[in-house]
């Protein structure tokens, strides 16, 4: 028998959040406050996804903000929620830590 991880999101996983201004967000969640509309997802390090010549890259959500800041993405703005794929993984990382996997 094969186990998988769930599609549901939970602390410490990365996920990609589309929230209803169009803008992605990925960021490692904190926490996840169910309620009657949704969930609310409190995520640190969030970075906004952008298109480049070289594919997809990642940019600081906060430019202004404290480097670790966690944020929370309220129900009511956020319009899907999945897990960040295994291929922007090692970016992410890169562009949160400088560590180059």
């Amino acid at each position: 028998m094969l186990i998988s991880k769930s599609s549901k999101i939970e602390t410490g996983d990365l996920a990609t959040f589309k929230l209803v201004n169009g803008d992605e967000i990925v960021g490692t969640v904190e926490s996840v406050d169910q309620s009657s509309v949704g969930a609310d997802y409190t995520v640190s390090n969030p970075m906004t996804v952008v298109p480049s010549q070289k594919g997809v890259g990642l940019f600081p959500s906060l430019m202004t903000g404290k480097e670790k800041a966690s944020v929370t993405l309220k129900a009511q703005h956020v319009m899907m929620a999945v897990l960040t794929t295994d291929e922007l993984k090692p970016h992410y990382t890169q562009m949160t830590t400088g560590i180059v996997t």
